[in-house]
């Protein structure tokens, strides 16, 4: 009898968890609705450290599916997916033309745009690592306070 019990409640968990993720629960990937910082970007053989005395961020909102944050100077706003994969799409930003530290728009340019060409996530090590056709991004979790850099 014990045996019945623990198979079916084995098997309402198993559809539980097959229907969940089959109408549009979460990936598996717990990385909604946390604040991460970049740590590192640019092209697989040619990663680059966020400049000294920025920080760039990014939430992504699992309630309306939009993604927010700083890019270095500007903040900004975007849609993001988890359908077949990921996708960010529909990215705005605020438009202030920083000077310091030097470097800061390029840096923030290039994070846009490896940003919206995310097309795969992976979350390891306490990392979380986008990769699109533009490049790649490594953000760490927030620890409650900006790292300082």
């Amino acid at each position: 009898m014990l045996k019945i019990r623990l198979v079916l409640a084995l098997l309402v968990v198993c559809l539980f968890t097959f229907s969940f993720v089959a109408c549009g629960g979460k990936t598996g990937i717990d990385f909604e609705d946390t604040l991460w910082y970049l740590e590192s970007y640019g092209q697989t053989d040619d990663m680059k450290s966020v400049l000294e005395h920025t920080n760039i961020s990014a939430t992504f909102d699992s309630k309306d599916g939009r993604v927010h944050g700083n890019a270095g100077c500007n903040g900004y706003t975007g849609s993001y997916k988890l359908d077949e994969g990921f996708a960010v799409s529909a990215i705005s930003c605020t438009e202030l033309g920083c000077t310091q530290p030097e470097g800061i728009m390029e840096q923030e340019d290039e994070y846009l745009k490896i940003l919206e060409s995310g097309n795969s996530l992976t979350l390891e090590d306490g990392q979380l690592k986008i990769t699109g056709s533009e490049g790649v991004l490594i953000f760490i979790k927030s620890s409650g306070r900006r790292p300082e850099r």
